[in-house]
């Protein structure tokens, strides 16, 4: 690759520079150290793994024995934080409003309209877009990659962070300008670029995706960044197509880059700003051990109590007949048979244990304080404090549900662009003009009993039966969409749903399944 081209403005190459420059670009501060954006979210990633940095102030000949030690006192409370967010924060499908108000997510039969395609796309690519949140719940940011390598079927990737970085448009934050991600083949010996470049000034060259790569096992170069090692595989021989990755310089064709950033509330992650918070409970929990460890066995003493001035030494240095020296710790053998005869005058002392009471609770307090800041609820981390009130119990969710409804309606437009590229990468038509709404889970689960209730009271009110499956009985499209060709059946053979209770009926017994209300 010629590095005079990645000084010409909006070149392939100088697309490539930038892209590699942000990801690689010093940005972080852990103290006094400096840390580049990937070693940032290495740190990140590593204590949501329970994998947290170790201290290094142990003396080296105490090192291992140390490090052992304090790896047993990690605590991993950070992942426990994430998982119980993100699984308040669940996508149950999409729908497209339209002219004909198709549902397109969800519905078990193609009505012409695309919507199969469209159930089939959400469904498949599920996983990915919750790992794209659950990257962003721990690093900030999480990037979901759109491709169609083999040309048949759009596939969604959740793209690690520390392995893919994004340009976004400064007006629209939310829209991705360029993006690439970089890895390192181990089959062929090779680290690949995956450059998704913007359309030309014209608008006469679509948007794609160019490859690059260079010779090394390693996908790390540094900060810097050097045309030399980089070469396009834009045109290969059929041999060496048959080791690079499949479609590499497939076109990407419609709405702007295939690439989409998702970023956590105040860019950054869930525990990121309370790292220190962390260390402080894996310190003191690492105390605790050693305390524990150094008092396995009290300490014991030989103390002189004869009268002071006597010149009598009950303990002397050396043996008076063979003038040896004399090892205590051979005549005093602490084993549970042996009987120790002790001169006259001489008096054992044995250390009191420390109390350890103070070191749990410190660390309760501090997992408390945790909980409180990440706004997790603390019967997460503290299954004692179940044994408190229903209604406070859903003062402890309150603000964590609040949370989940804030980062959902920031990434609620994310996710319908999100299915519309998905769309279009798949081949699939849709109307300029349609309206994609992204259906999520409600923040706050409800029992059966209490859906039931709920459902009853809706039907006396008037309310649609589909708006009553959707809203109170929480179910997906795909369920209401089977719930309604069922309910079509029973009334073509003339089963007529049970009407609904009154008010003054008490509700006793949940209903079996949401057939009417």
């Amino acid at each position: 690759m010629e590095s005079n081209a990645a000084a010409v403005p909006y070149s392939d190459e100088w697309w490539f520079k930038q892209l590699y420059t942000v990801m690689h670009h010093s940005e972080r501060r852990l103290n006094d150290k400096k840390m580049s954006r990937v070693e940032w979210f290495d740190l990140l990633w590593r204590h949501y793994t329970g994998d947290a940095p170790l201290p290094d102030f142990a003396p080296t000949e105490k090192k291992k024995a140390a490090r052992e030690v304090m790896r047993m006192g990690r605590a991993n409370i950070a992942r426990l934080s994430v998982t119980s967010l993100l699984d308040r924060i669940r996508l149950k499908g999409v729908h497209i409003i339209s002219n004909d108000s198709a549902d397109v997510s969800g519905d078990d039969g193609d009505d012409g309209d695309g919507s199969d395609a469209a159930r089939r796309l959400m469904k498949a690519n599920a996983r990915a877009l919750q790992d794209t949140f659950r990257y962003a719940a721990v690093m900030s940011e999480g990037i979901l990659w759109i491709s169609n390598p083999t040309g048949d079927k759009a596939v969604a990737t959740a793209e690690d962070p520390r392995q893919c970085v994004t340009i976004n448009d400064p007006l629209d934050p939310d829209k991705v300008v360029a993006a690439m991600k970089i890895y390192a083949d181990d089959l062929t010996k090779y680290v690949y670029a995956h450059v998704a470049l913007p359309a030309d000034e014209n608008g006469e060259q679509v948007e794609r995706v160019r490859v690059a790569r260079r010779k090394g096992r390693s996908a790390g170069l540094g900060n810097s960044w050097s045309a030399g090692p980089w070469e396009w595989v834009d045109t290969l021989s059929d041999e060496e197509q048959k080791r690079e990755p499949k479609g590499a310089n497939l076109p990407v064709s419609g709405r702007g880059v295939f690439v989409h950033r998702f970023q956590f509330t105040d860019d950054m992650g869930l525990f990121e700003p309370n790292l220190d918070l962390l260390n402080r409970i894996n310190n003191m929990i690492v105390d605790r051990l050693w305390i524990s460890k150094f008092q396995t066995f009290r300490q014991r003493a030989l103390q002189d109590a004869t009268e002071p001035g006597s010149e009598v030494d009950p303990l002397p240095d050396t043996d008076e007949e063979t003038g040896e020296k004399i090892d205590y710790d051979d005549l005093f053998e602490s084993d549970p048979d042996a009987m120790w005869k002790l001169p006259q005058g001489v008096k054992i002392w044995e250390s009191q244990t420390t109390d350890l009471q103070p070191a749990l609770l410190s660390v309760r307090d501090d997992i408390k304080e945790f909980a409180a800041v990440t706004r997790t609820p603390l019967t997460l981390f503290v299954p004692d404090a179940v044994g408190g009130s229903a209604e406070g119990a859903a003062l402890a969710r309150e603000s964590q549900v609040f949370h989940a409804d804030a980062i959902i309606e920031r990434w609620n437009q994310i996710v319908s662009d999100v299915a519309a590229n998905l769309l279009v990468a798949d081949g699939q038509a849709l109307d300029p003009e349609a309206e994609l709404e992204p259906i999520w889970l409600p923040t706050e689960r409800y029992s059966l009993l209490q859906r039931s209730q709920a459902a009853l009271a809706a039907k006396n009110t008037g309310i649609p039966q589909e708006g009553i499956w959707a809203d109170f009985w929480q179910l997906d499209p795909a369920t209401i969409a089977r719930y309604k060709r069922m309910r079509n059946k029973d009334l073509l053979f003339g089963d007529t749903p049970p009407a609904p209770q009154t008010e003054s009926e008490p509700v006793t017994e949940p209903a079996d399944g949401p057939a009417d209300a």
